[in-house]
């Protein structure tokens, strides 16, 4: 009888743990920057959680009849990315008082440029971190042709996961809007720009991820995707000749061939719609831990 009995308790152990080591995994899968499991061939990889957020700066609705002040639609994404786990984020269009909520104490969330001595034009191309996850180890702008004759500093971001010590480079852009041909021509030197930026920065090895606003669908993927060898969440390819992904937005997620994406969300709900006159890509970056050799 005790030989049972020892039996069954050994039984029950082995079944709560078994429950147990699925639970923590099921949680750890929740997490904004997790590592993926060990023992697959993600094993060196980090998923990151990434967006393209137009968040429409405030001046665009001062007497909007649909849309709340863009402070208070600011603490609304805040809450939007906080559910959705997202981990880095390029943004569009804040302006200095939705950067002072979205980066204020207590948020949870870093950003540059530094909202406290920038210019309102400044951030309205921003990129912003969890800043439990991630600490930021350089930081410089490029400027690009906008809104006919006027320029805008795209930040550039290199940032540190704070756990694995995995490095990534994040641009967010924000090109000019419009179908006539002075804005077709700034989208086309502006995205020129963004590609060289992109390769010279992908050519030390360290992971690119480069998103925004780009006011443009096809040409601006053939273009993008012919001048550099990245990727898009959304699909779509350039071996040869340009296939451009079947459901294009004018906002998008690229990244260097080190990259993997997956797990596309194109958010336009409720809950955006009360935010954003955009739809929000979200997809999970499997960043590598270990930098690629340069060159390679």
């Amino acid at each position: 009888m005790r030989s049972w009995h020892q039996a069954g308790v050994a039984a029950v152990a082995l079944l709560t743990s078994v429950l147990t080591s699925a639970l923590v995994a099921g949680t750890a899968g929740t997490a904004a920057a997790s590592r993926a499991p060990r023992g697959t061939a993600r094993d060196a990889t980090l998923a990151v959680r990434t967006a393209s957020f137009n968040v429409l700066g405030s001046e665009h609705t001062l007497h909007s009849r649909r849309y709340a002040s863009g402070v208070v639609r600011a603490g609304e994404a805040l809450r939007w990315l906080d559910a959705g786990a997202v981990s880095v984020v390029a943004m569009q269009e804040a302006q200095r008082d939705q950067m002072s909520v979205l980066t204020a104490p207590g948020s949870g969330w870093a950003g540059y440029p530094d909202w406290t001595v920038a210019r309102d034009t400044q951030t309205a191309q921003a990129v912003l971190w969890r800043s439990a996850d991630w600490t930021e180890l350089d930081a410089h702008t490029l400027v690009v042709p906008f809104n006919r004759g006027k320029t805008r500093e795209l930040p550039v971001v290199l940032l540190q996961h704070r756990e694995t010590g995995a490095r990534v480079w994040v641009v967010s852009v924000h090109l000019t809007a419009g179908s006539d041909a002075r804005s077709r021509r700034e989208r086309v030197v502006g995205t020129r720009r963004v590609a060289a930026e992109a390769g010279a920065l992908g050519a030390t090895g360290t992971p690119v991820v480069v998103a925004g606003d780009m006011n443009d669908h096809e040409r601006f993927f053939c273009q993008f995707t012919g001048l550099t060898p990245f990727a898009s969440a959304m699909g779509g390819s350039h071996t040869g000749a340009c296939r451009p992904p079947a459901h294009m937005r004018i906002d998008w997620l690229f990244a260097s061939p080190s990259v993997t994406w997956s797990d596309l969300q194109l958010a336009d709900g409720r809950s955006i719609h009360r935010i954003t006159d955009h739809t929000v890509p979200v997809a999970t970056a499997l960043v590598p831990t270990v930098p690629t050799p340069a060159g390679s």
